[in-house]
């Protein structure tokens, strides 16, 4: 018997799922870093990660990627996770009923985060160059 159940030491998401990017924008950062003080008490949500996941709860960090636009990783900082949600969200069968299914897309992971550390631009573009996979590194092509 096999498990769709992911385990997860990143939370890896794009705008829509819940990444700030009116407070974390790498244009911006690079001029006029963001620090904790912008972000500390802040409670972000995110939502519609597919699959079942885990994260490691608070006090135990989880790395911070955003996925942005054109689908390339930028690493952020750290995050402590507050809260997780796991979804069943069942497809509808040609008759418009619910279908019983085993497909790992039909669950997804919803859940809170604080930001508890921001990576200054000089180390977020080491970090992320030396961490996100080449082929979706936000700065393989910079």
């Amino acid at each position: 018997m096999g498990s769709f159940y992911e385990i997860n030491d990143t939370l890896l998401i794009n705008e829509s799922q819940g990444f700030p990017s009116d407070i974390l924008n790498i244009e911006c950062h690079q001029k006029n870093p963001v620090t904790l003080k912008d972000v500390e008490d802040k409670v972000f949500h995110f939502k519609d990660k597919p699959t079942a996941r885990a994260f490691q709860l608070d006090p135990i960090r989880v790395f911070f990627f955003e996925r942005t636009k054109n689908d390339k990783w930028l690493a952020w900082g750290k995050v402590f996770i507050q809260s997780l949600t796991i979804e069943h969200k069942p497809r509808e069968n040609s008759h418009g009923e619910s279908a019983i299914s085993f497909i790992p897309g039909d669950w997804v992971t919803s859940g809170t985060y604080k930001i508890v550390e921001i990576y200054d631009p000089e180390y977020q573009k080491i970090y992320t160059s030396h961490e996100a996979p080449k082929a979706w590194n936000y700065f393989a092509d910079n």
